[in-house]
């Protein structure tokens, strides 16, 4: 899983670069992944997370949010393998 996470700033020489400042990435992919599971769109729970990258970036007023990309290794089954539920 990889989140991006963009945190608006009037200063244009910010934009792109890197936000090092609260709230912490880990809470912000808590956030993300409690609310995918919450909302019905994740079967089980985050700890089926293997990977996961999180980025906090500074952008120009209007362009701030996350963008979620969810890559899956194993095959997509109709099921889920019970050892994954």
């Amino acid at each position: 899983m990889e989140l991006t996470f963009h945190f608006a700033t009037k200063e244009e020489s910010r934009h792109g670069q890197p936000h090092t400042h609260k709230p912490d990435a880990d809470n912000l992919a808590k956030l993300v992944m409690d609310a995918l599971v919450d909302g019905g769109m994740w079967v089980g729970d985050d700890s089926r997370v293997a990977d996961l990258t999180v980025r906090k970036r500074w952008c120009k007023a209007g362009s701030e949010g996350v963008a979620v990309s969810i890559y899956v290794d194993a095959p997509v089954e109709e099921k889920p393998p019970e050892w994954l539920l």
